[in-house]
């Protein structure tokens, strides 16, 4: 600041006094006039100084507790709007279900159905499988195994020499009864009736663990009559036949593997071969229903 008011001054003075070659101006500037032009500059210099804003500390920590607020109403703001998309969407789904509750009964068994058929279509098609559809009876569940061991030549079976369901009802029943301590803990009296040896004390809706007897009765049942088969009798004929049998349903766990190593198929889907079946719930109207799943490239008839 001193060395631009020395160079203004020099500059005044040089206008204001007479150079050697020149008279005398008759009416030179004093000191005096020097000093007010000066004392207006340093006063013109000091308020463009004070106008200058300056952050006090104080001030760079308010504006830094301004920033923190915003970006804390910015965190807060995105959650509320996570919170708001999440209550819309349960809101959503809570009505869907309350339209299928209320949807007349047969419009919801039809609604169930096309799922049901679409999603095992899906799964078909991810594994080159086909629908062969086995007849609606007491005996699906052994002719659906019936059809994939034929198609497939295993055992002694072949298209020229085809299984029956009498044949898996048999080879089911027999691993049964040949290991019988591995199966009897899974099966109760529940599973009978009085006549076929069932207890009558009032235990028949959960049964109680059946003697020996009880399960060679069952495993009759199982061979000679059209009851129905489960996922008891499924794990007999893959332990009997050594082969994994891939369950294809609607329910949450679209495919279920009975025998087999464990995890197989969920590690390696592609490469896990055996017996194909789709369970229906919704498809059939007499309920529960198995078909079989055959490769797509078969041709038996």
């Amino acid at each position: 600041m001193v060395r631009k008011r020395d160079s203004i001054k020099n500059k005044v003075k040089e206008v204001f006094s007479p150079s050697p070659t020149q008279e005398p101006v008759e009416h030179a500037v004093d000191d005096s006039l020097e000093d007010d032009l000066f004392a207006q500059l340093d006063a013109k210099e000091a308020e463009q100084t004070s106008n200058t804003p300056s952050k006090t500390p104080s001030q760079t920590h308010s504006m830094r507790e301004v920033e923190a607020e915003a970006e804390a109403e910015q965190k807060k703001s995105r959650k509320a709007r996570r919170e708001e998309k999440r209550l819309l969407e349960e809101e959503s789904i809570r009505q869907a279900a309350f339209a299928e509750a209320n949807l007349p009964e047969n419009e919801k068994l039809a609604k169930e159905a096309t799922e049901e058929e679409k999603i095992i279509i899906d799964i078909c098609n991810k594994h080159a499988r086909k629908m062969h559809e086995i007849s609606p009876d007491g005996h699906c569940l052994y002719a659906a195994i019936a059809d994939q061991v034929t198609c497939d030549s295993l055992l002694e079976y072949s298209p020229q020499f085809q299984a029956t369901y009498q044949d898996m009802r048999s080879t089911a029943a027999n691993y049964l009864r040949e290991h019988a301590d591995d199966f009897m803990p899974f099966l109760t009296t529940a599973n009978l009736t009085p006549a076929d040896g069932a207890d009558s004390d009032g235990h028949e809706a959960e049964g109680t663990p059946m003697d020996i007897a009880q399960f060679n009765k069952y495993c009759e049942i199982v061979e000679n009559t059209g009851e129905w088969g489960g996922h008891i009798e499924l794990l007999a004929i893959s332990r009997a036949i050594n082969k994994p049998i891939h369950v294809v349903q609607r329910s949450h766990h679209n495919v279920i593997l009975i025998g087999g190593r464990e995890g197989e198929f969920e590690h390696n889907p592609e490469g896990v071969d055996g017996i194909w079946l789709s369970f229906h719930t919704r498809m059939y109207g007499l309920g529960e229903h198995y078909n079989s799943l055959r490769r797509k490239e078969d041709t038996t008839s």
